[in-house]
């Protein structure tokens, strides 16, 4: 036992809590660094990805705003927001600015609200159209039901549009001052 404790074990004991005095953080150190450069890498890649989710639904605004005053007019398309949902608190976690966060998500929230004012349209159309194809039939003129539900169908279809109109501007400033929040991060 004696020779338990000696020199040597002294030397080695030593060596080892330097070494683990040095080790661990200089371990951590190099893990941190590493984790800000995927961070940073992440914050990148996020802003790329967002910015170009603002460019197609600019132009998906552009397209419906453009064809909203037509006759024909029916919206085919909607909003992407799949990744300004996906990324809803991600953004704040990776430290873009707040401003451009408050942006992101009023633009999220237009999008969302602009999507369900489309699909609210799109669904009463489609009933409206096959109302109007009844309406249409020599059944149809025995009912009375069937053009009171046409009517009502006509309706909903110009207060839907009428929204829809009205709102447009609201989701192109949303988009326009997302779009110049998010060139100034860099």
């Amino acid at each position: 036992m004696a020779g338990f404790f000696d020199t040597a074990f002294f030397q080695q004991m030593v060596a080892t809590a330097f070494g683990v005095g040095l080790g661990i953080p200089a371990g951590l150190g190099i893990d941190r660094s590493n984790r800000k450069r995927a961070e940073a890498d992440e914050r990148k890649e996020l802003v790329v990805a967002l910015k170009s989710t603002i460019v197609t639904n600019k132009n998906v605004a552009d397209f419906l705003g453009r064809d909203i005053n037509t006759t024909t007019w029916f919206p085919f398309s909607s909003f992407d927001v799949s990744l300004l949902e996906q990324t809803a608190y991600r953004k704040f976690e990776l430290g873009l600015p707040e401003k451009c966060c408050e942006k992101l998500d009023r633009l999220r929230c237009e999008l969302n609200n602009m999507n369900l004012r489309l699909e609210l349209l799109r669904s009463t159309f489609s009933e409206g159209v096959a109302s109007q194809a009844i309406l249409n039939s020599p059944v149809a003129a025995a009912e009375a039901k069937v053009n009171v539900r046409a009517r009502a169908y006509s309706h909903h279809l110009a207060v839907y549009l009428s929204q829809i109109k009205t709102s447009m501007p609201g989701v192109v400033k949303a988009l326009t001052e997302a779009e110049q929040e998010t060139s100034q991060i860099r």
